[in-house]
């Protein structure tokens, strides 16, 4: 598969001489990232005229629809007009038979995640870098998305969050297997009763899956977020929600204070958003332990990651604080510390 993919790097540079990038001798080095989505690192050797040293190569899975695949490169495409910094995207591969899944070429930020700068800090200064975690995705959601020329990856974007809502909790209940309902079910079921009572909020452009990790710090200094692969027209609490559940459970207040703080208004049923993003991430955790990580479409060190005590103890206590539901299969697979 590589030598098919350098080939086809190497052919469609030749024939777009305006890229301005190194040519000549290329070479792939698979990297880690990403969460199902295979990185390389096209780097470029002994060529001191180039400007840019390495490019990004993002292999989806095979499972991606050629729909699902294009919303990040569409998505990518349009946002430096709102003045909005992410890598420049070069190229999107539909076809498969280069690598036998779509794939996406794009600038190489040089840099690392604000994830791994975090887990170098003390608590306080995770407080410091939490507040530009919640300034980026404020100005995230405050992206005029009608200004957009392509809205066509936005699905949620004729819904009001009602809508959204229903449509989201049925989508979570059909990646059910059966004998997953039943274990989920009495959230799934909270979670349908009290949607009753959230107010519809005003749909903002949306992340998605925003969390430190999807932030590049450039090494000059300069913000870049990256994996739009879910980005839509959203209430923009599933993407609070979002954030909040991908930190420490303690965080959580700072999070909330400071997004309200930038945004000058208070977040209504932010916990109703909160469990469900908890048992959404719970659910995927349950599923690639009874069916191996290939079942949900992850990589191994994601699955690291989400088998991770810590990780499930902040979205369990998530669902235990809200709804005061327990649920024992959890607690024994993922050990009572949960």
């Amino acid at each position: 598969m590589e030598a098919e993919l350098k080939k086809y790097i190497s052919d469609f540079l030749n024939e777009n001489p305006d890229i301005n990038i190194c040519k000549d001798g290329i070479e792939l080095e698979e990297i880690s990232g990403g969460w199902v989505s295979r990185i390389f690192t096209i780097k470029f050797p002994d060529n001191k005229s180039k400007t840019k040293s390495e490019a990004i190569v993002k292999i989806y899975p095979d499972t991606y629809t050629d729909e699902k695949a294009s919303k990040e490169f569409i998505v990518m495409k349009q946002l430096p007009d709102t003045g909005f910094k992410v890598p420049e995207v070069i190229r999107l591969e539909l076809n498969r038979y280069v690598t036998g899944c779509p794939f996406l070429i794009m600038e190489k930020i040089e840099g690392r995640t604000l994830a791994e700068l975090i887990s170098e800090l003390s608590y306080f200064d995770k407080v410091s870098a939490i507040k530009r975690c919640c300034r980026i995705l404020e100005g995230i959601h405050r992206i005029d998305y009608k200004s957009f020329a392509d809205k066509s990856p936005f699905k949620y974007i004729d819904m009001d969050t009602g809508s959204i809502i229903r449509s989201k909790l049925n989508e979570a209940r059909r990646e059910l297997t059966t004998g997953s309902v039943l274990i989920f079910d009495e959230i799934l079921d909270w979670l349908d009763q009290q949607s009753a009572s959230v107010k519809d909020n005003r749909l903002l452009f949306c992340h998605g899956d925003f969390n430190q990790s999807n932030i590049i710090v450039s090494n000059d200094g300069e913000d870049f977020v990256i994996d739009w692969t879910t980005a839509d027209i959203d209430d923009s609490r599933f993407d609070i929600a979002n954030f909040i559940t991908s930190n420490d459970f303690e965080l959580r207040k700072s999070i909330i204070r400071i997004y309200e703080k930038a945004l000058g208004e208070s977040i209504e049923s932010i916990e109703f958003f909160e469990v469900y993003e908890a048992a959404k991430k719970l659910i995927i955790a349950f599923i690639a332990n009874k069916e191996g990580i290939s079942g949900v479409g992850l990589k191994q060190k994601s699955a690291e990651q989400i088998f991770s005590s810590e990780y499930v103890r902040n979205l369990y206590r998530t669902i235990k604080e809200f709804t005061s539901i327990r649920i024992n299969t959890i607690e024994t697979i993922f050990g009572g510390n949960v």
